[in-house]
């Protein structure tokens, strides 16, 4: 490939978009990350532009289960 550079695309910035950038990063792999809203959030930022969310919806997910180990939920969320 020559002088070519590989490197991945990451396609969304949601929660599985920003899980596999983590892991890219700590793993050394250069990828360009794409996201078609301005922020990060996928579809639950509710502000972007195919974004399902309404202002009421609410996460049926148990916190221990939604957070990230190394980047736990504030200890006001709710169990």
């Amino acid at each position: 490939m020559g002088d070519a550079v590989k490197r991945l695309a990451l396609i969304g910035a949601g929660p599985m978009g920003l899980a596999a950038a983590k892991l890219l990063v700590e793993n050394g792999i250069e990828f360009q990350g794409f996201e078609l809203n301005f922020g990060v959030g996928g579809l639950w930022d509710i502000d972007g532009p195919l974004s399902t969310m309404y202002e009421t919806a609410h996460l049926i997910s148990s916190k221990k289960m939604t957070e990230f180990t190394d980047f736990p939920m504030r200890e006001e969320v709710a169990e």
